[in-house]
């Protein structure tokens, strides 16, 4: 009976060592755009467990009492979209910090000042208005940065476009 009972606790014992633990990460974004990460697909609220998707797992050990937890290893795609979430931000705030200091000079009889005008409205890029005939410190800085004369004149922050080059805006906000 004595080696029995042995064997049984034996058995036990070599079955709890044997098992493997797995630690995972979900990661899933709710509709106001904010990102959440669980250990366990049940965390995950029912309308959103579609679109979850796994971005950790540790590597499985033998006996999770016998070793501290590693720490979350990331797929190289997952640091990617990380690296190119953050890229994306910081671009964000650059282009906001040059749509601050948009500055055009302009005249109201221009018809390429108009269209410029409408691009800008329509791309809804934030601007001030200088009708260098109405205002005449508008028309000595308009002077200044535009000897010749020409307009429309685009100014952002100290980078200058001359006329109405729709491409190099968007090229420079975009920079």
């Amino acid at each position: 009976m004595n080696r029995y009972l042995v064997f049984i606790l034996s058995f036990v014992i070599i079955l709890f060592a044997s098992t493997q633990a797995v630690a995972a990460i979900y990661r899933y974004v709710d509709e106001e755009g904010r990102e959440f990460y669980v250990t366990d697909l049940d965390f995950i609220p029912e309308q959103y467990r579609s679109q979850a998707g796994l971005i950790a797992e540790d590597k499985p050990v033998s006996d999770p009492r016998a070793q501290k937890p590693s720490a979350k290893v990331q797929s190289s795609k997952t640091e990617e979209a990380l690296d190119q979430r953050i890229k994306q931000r910081m671009l964000k705030r650059r282009q906001k910090e040059k749509l601050k200091n948009i500055e055009i000079y302009v005249t109201s009889w221009c018809p390429h000042c108009s269209n410029l005008e409408r691009f800008l409205k329509s791309r809804r890029i934030p601007y001030k208005r200088y009708d260098i005939e109405r205002d005449k410190a508008a028309k000595k800085r308009h002077a200044e940065m535009n000897p010749s004369g020409g307009i429309p004149v685009i100014k952002i922050g100290d980078h200058i476009i001359r006329g109405n080059n729709q491409r190099a805006i968007l090229n420079y906000l975009n920079q």
